[in-house]
């Protein structure tokens, strides 16, 4: 049990201020009044329209420092100067209309501010990191989850991965810091139980059961070589001994960004019996098709393949084990003509009788990217609109490149939606968007922007959305997904104390999304 002493200590939450002078100030108002100091004022901020809290609000009083609501969208407010009068508060949090107000706020008492939320998605929860509930915990209020506070010393962790096995969700991170300094780049992991399972609703919080060693969240694929390792495409396969086997695709890096050059990658094998990934076979480093991003399955003409998407759904295998080891089996999405490698210059389109560009799945050639098709426009080799992958404003009728994405069916739609991370928004790299079609090579034209991490002060990152169809609801209406929440490399805010760097939960009443059968638009 963490105390409240300790949790201050790990979890500071005004950071114009010292720690020293925290810890100082802290001790004394203990000492000096140990009920007024266990009392806290409960700022709580609700969406208008859920009237459940609203995580990650930044409260700014009449002094100038900034607080942020924990995911019950609770700020434990102890400023000794400041109670017992009225202060001026400013609440602003992306996604949500600005609001100000008056509070009074008295040791043990609460204040409910009500935002109105401008997303279409609504921000539930953070998955990871330290002190996710620590002001609900301050106040007196209860948490969710089992571990509110601290969860395997994790601090931060980078984009997900996720995969059913054995009954249960899988979940692996890329890198993850640790509180207190460090941390783990070769994969973390971690189980949770379905929400059919006895596991918690989704709209409430997952509860992550870490693989750890020594109260840290461990390597989950180590390695005597150097370099971090990244996993992706992490999917499940039948090998011809039977059973069920966890596969993924695996980098090992040389460094970090920006030189994020690559030592070596291929196919990794998960151990049930040692609950790690090990090497299973090497790619050639220029191999074209790799199996990277997020997948789903698709039965096509009575044949079952494994899809992956990170811009486009554009890379397939067979599943079968014999196809799944052999690279050569593996198929592209793509517009050049099979065994060929796509040249800037000189594109090997391929071209049918009537001059029309053929796409289709080809073996042994480079899929089309968001980065391929923009240079495609761009150079002029193909024109506006001729992709399967058009994405446009359904309000506007302005394109969209998109960064990266994930796909999946959907009983409620009908279609096969998108969640998908836009580049060069009206935030860098922050603004999520929704888009459908009837297959998953499309086409795919319009689509409706969802959330966004923009703000006047410096944009927030949101990268690597993923859908998690698991979770489900109300047959396919309410769908949730979550993405990595980094002021860096991509923002240009201020670091948010306890929420950078982390997943943070949203989900999307598909009811509220229109029908985006529209005639064509105009380009812009």
């Amino acid at each position: 049990m963490i105390t409240l002493c300790q949790q201050y200590e790990l979890f500071p939450r005004n950071l114009p201020l010292k720690m020293s002078l925290i810890k100082s100030w802290f001790v004394l108002l203990l000492l000096a009044s140990p009920a007024l100091a266990q009392q806290p004022f409960a700022i709580e901020v609700l969406d208008s329209r859920t009237k459940r809290g609203v995580p990650l609000v930044e409260v700014v009083t009449t002094d100038g420092n900034s607080y942020f609501t924990d995911s019950n969208g609770i700020v434990a407010f102890d400023e000794h100067a400041q109670m017992n009068r009225d202060i001026s508060v400013t609440f602003f949090s992306y996604g949500y209309t600005g609001f100000e107000k008056t509070l009074h706020p008295v040791a043990g008492g609460s204040s409910i501010t009500y935002l109105d939320r401008v997303n279409r998605a609504e921000r539930l929860y953070r998955v990871t990191g330290a002190g996710i509930y620590r002001d609900s915990i301050e106040v007196g209020r209860s948490a969710p989850i089992e571990k509110p506070l601290l969860n395997a010393n994790v601090k931060g962790q980078d984009s997900v991965q996720h995969v059913i096995h054995k009954g249960e969700i899988y979940w692996f991170w890329g890198d993850t810091t640790y509180v207190g300094g460090g941390g783990n780049y070769r994969v973390s992991g971690a189980t949770s139980k379905l929400p059919s399972r006895q596991g918690l609703d989704p709209s409430l919080g997952i509860n992550l059961h870490y693989f750890s060693k020594d109260g840290r969240a461990r390597e989950m694929m180590p390695y005597k070589k150097p370099g971090p390792i990244w996993l992706s495409g992490v999917f499940v396969v039948q090998p011809p001994s039977g059973g069920e086997r966890i596969v993924a695709h695996f980098v090992r890096m040389k460094t970090f960004i920006p030189d994020a050059s690559i030592y070596e990658h291929g196919m990794a094998i998960y151990s049930d019996l040692e609950n790690q990934f090990v090497k299973l076979v090497d790619y050639k480093l220029d191999a074209p098709i790799t199996p990277t991003g997020k997948p789903f399955e698709l039965n096509v003409d009575g044949k079952d393949y494994i899809y992956f998407s990170s811009g486009y759904p554009n890379i397939r295998v067979a599943r079968r084990w014999l196809s799944l080891v052999d690279i050569a089996q593996w198929e592209a999405f793509s517009p050049f003509r099979e065994n060929s490698r796509y040249k800037a210059d000189d594109p090997p389109l391929d071209i049918d009788a009537q001059g029309d560009i053929i796409y289709g799945w080809k073996k042994n050639t480079d899929p089309l990217s968001p980065y391929i098709l923009q240079e495609l426009v761009k150079n002029g080799h193909i024109k506006p609109g001729e992709s399967p992958y058009d994405f446009m404003d359904f309000e506007t009728g302005k394109r969209i490149r998109l960064a990266s994405s994930s796909y999946h069916w959907n009983t409620f739609r009908n279609m096969w939606i998108m969640i998908g991370l836009q580049e060069g928004g009206e935030s860098s790299l922050g603004e999520v968007w929704f888009s459908e079609a009837p297959t998953p090579e499309g086409p795919w034209r319009y689509a409706i922007k969802v959330a966004t991490h923009h703000s006047p002060s410096g944009d927030y990152a949101f990268y690597a959305p993923t859908l998690l169809p698991f979770f489900d609801q109300h047959h396919g209406r309410t769908i949730y997904f979550m993405g990595t929440y980094s002021a860096t490399p991509f923002g240009t805010a201020m670091a948010t104390p306890l929420y950078d760097y982390n997943q943070i939960m949203y989900r999307l009443d598909l009811a509220t999304i229109p029908s985006m059968e529209k005639p064509g638009t105009t380009d812009h």
